[in-house]
């Protein structure tokens, strides 16, 4: 939960200067807020450590029960939000700014597309290319899983992880650079990184495994802290992309690091008495 709050923050942060555009912080405040992009890659770690945690512990049950709690937990929320936006407009177009068909692409979980081709749809309908990519990933993610043991599965994180980079690769020379940071085969290694950590201490154990990652989190976050306070990652203080390498093979380190972090917090001694010692 500690992680949650810290990664829905850091996104907050990431959008506010944009969403305060004029005020006369912002502009201070828009040179560290850029790293706050990097709770979304914190959050699909997560995602996919809980998730396949879940469905590793849930052997055997009717997936239908799987993706009723999904559709319930998410579903409401969401579309009461898009509700709420279409009902006050028009709004100003730095707030939401939809071409012919976009809406459309919202209400099916497909936000990501308008970005990808290089359409920003407005401040309020940006960030939900990530609910997307989540969604996409609860309703295939159960079904490569089912049937699998261990070893199987851990081969089928690489193939998506793999699948991930070559997608990345491609968007680049046919779309938007959004693209490679925002569609869901190209966030696959985010969210698949999780998942290997819940195969992997389904089968080592999950205080073995916590060990593992609290002997290397600091090399993680010094990677995290890196990417988000340099130009290395994809956004620098000017919001250009500086680095095609990092858009390419650069998000899959950061998913490790990502997911080396939600494991050294997730069993054992509490993380304050850990840092304490």
């Amino acid at each position: 939960d500690g992680l949650r709050g810290i990664a829905a923050l850091a996104v907050l942060v990431f959008h506010a200067p944009g969403v305060f555009a004029g005020v006369g912080w912002v502009t201070v405040a828009s040179r560290w807020s850029r790293g706050g992009w990097l709770g979304v890659d914190l959050f699909f770690a997560l995602s996919g450590y809980l998730i396949t945690r879940g469905l590793l512990r849930d052997r055997g049950a009717p997936l239908a029960r799987f993706y009723g709690r999904r559709a319930l937990r998410i579903m409401p929320l969401y579309y009461l939000y898009l509700a709420a936006v279409f009902a006050f407009a028009p709004l100003p177009v730095r707030l939401v700014d939809l071409a012919p068909g976009d809406a459309a692409l919202f209400v099916a979980y497909l936000g990501a597309v308008p970005g990808a081709v290089g359409h920003y749809p407005g401040h309020l309908f940006a960030p939900l290319w990530s609910v997307g990519v989540e969604e996409h990933f609860y309703l295939v993610w159960p079904l490569v899983m089912r049937g699998r043991n261990a070893p199987s599965i851990l081969r089928a994180c690489i193939v998506g992880a793999v699948v991930a980079v070559l997608a990345r690769a491609a968007s680049l020379a046919v779309l938007d650079p959004d693209a490679a940071g925002i569609l869901t085969p190209c966030r696959l290694d985010a969210l698949l990184a999780g998942a290997v950590l819940a195969v992997v201490a389904s089968t080592r154990g999950e205080i073995e495994v916590t060990r593992w990652c609290r002997a290397r989190v600091w090399y993680a976050l010094a990677w995290l802290v890196v990417v988000a306070l340099t130009p290395l990652g994809p956004w620098s203080h000017h919001g250009v992309y500086p680095s095609r390498a990092y858009l390419v093979l650069g998000y899959t380190v950061t998913s490790v690091a990502c997911a080396v972090s939600v494991g050294s917090v997730a069993h054992g001694a509490p993380p304050v008495a850990w840092l304490r010692v």
